[in-house]
């Protein structure tokens, strides 16, 4: 009988996973938690964290009833070294936040209708090599760098599983399998390697049109930035134009036969590709040289000043 409620205990609250794993922290798969508001998710011990990370994986399976304006799936809350995994906007985002040398959430976006569907969904989020990307269902969404590159996590602050300091911006719905690790050398292939050995288990079905709709977003915000007539061709630098025939090399040898005629085994290659850096790091909007601003501002007598941090696309990091 003690056996049995001290076992109770250790899945309410959350358990360190097996060393063989590699992981930090995490729920015990079979448990499923069904969270609001009323019923709140378990706590990760402060400190769990290591004071400065260079590497994270977090991934969970998740249901959702409902949307708020932030459903929180993981939060660690500070202003000096917060850790944010969530839906925001209605289910508008998935975000990854984390403080490097300033605090950034990488934001994915989504249909809402993607999770709302009474169906399993895969998440998972990560920093590596500086960059932090997240994924729904297994399908990159973004892709974002991280100031400095290392991520600050607080001392002493308590990280909550569906909501922030436990007392607002719940998660609504169902929760399960949340894992959190410090080491993602590969966090593509990690993904893909969990989203095909545990969707069994959560009945997860591979969803092309979702993949198509991702890629078609994908294309779009690269292509947002391309030049559209001579004129503006003839502007771009060499290594520019290079940029531009390397990502339609890139775009041809994923869907050789054009993206609506996709096969299974495309789709699922291109979920796991390398994809270019988005093209706003390629050109520092910042400094006014960006083609957002030598190629659709209209002409002016006297230099153009971008709004501070080049607001008009840094919304997408």
């Amino acid at each position: 009988m003690k056996t049995a409620f001290m076992l109770f205990l250790l899945v309410a609250a959350g358990s360190a996973c097996p060393a063989a794993e590699g992981d930090l922290w995490c729920l015990p798969p079979p448990a499923r938690w069904e969270l609001d508001a009323k019923h709140r998710g378990p706590q990760m011990p402060a400190d769990t964290f290591p004071e400065k990370l260079d590497s994270l994986f977090i991934s969970a399976w998740v249901k959702p009833s409902g949307f708020d304006v932030y459903n929180e799936i993981f939060r660690l809350e500070s202003g000096e070294g917060r850790v944010l995994f969530s839906f925001q906007e209605r289910g508008r985002i998935l975000s990854l936040g984390l403080h490097g040398t300033s605090y950034v959430e990488c934001d994915g976006p989504m249909d809402p209708a993607w999770a709302l569907d009474g169906k399993w969904h895969f998440v998972a989020a990560a920093l590596s090599g500086g960059m932090m990307r997240v994924w729904f269902d297994g399908v990159p969404l973004h892709a974002c760098p991280l100031p400095g590159g290392v991520a600050h996590v607080a001392r002493g602050v308590t990280g909550w599983v569906g909501a922030s300091s436990g007392t607002h911006e719940f998660f609504r719905g169902s929760l399960s399998a949340l894992r959190i690790a410090t080491r993602a050398t590969r966090p593509d292939a990690e993904v893909q390697k969990r989203y095909a050995t545990e969707s069994a288990a959560y009945g997860a079905e591979f969803n092309a049109r979702l993949l198509r709709a991702v890629f078609a977003e994908r294309r779009k915000l690269f292509c947002e930035y391309r030049p559209l007539t001579d004129e503006q061709r003839a502007r771009c630098g060499t290594a520019e134009r290079t940029r531009w025939a390397d990502f339609d090399a890139f775009w041809n040898k994923l869907f050789p036969q054009g993206l609506e005629n996709a096969t299974r085994e495309q789709l699922v290659a291109a979920s796991a590709a390398d994809w270019p850096v988005a093209p706003e790091r390629w050109w520092p909007c910042a400094r006014g040289t960006g083609p957002y601003w030598r190629w659709r501002a209209p002409p002016r007598s006297t230099p153009r000043i971008p709004p501070p941090e080049c607001a008009r696309v840094r919304r997408r990091c």
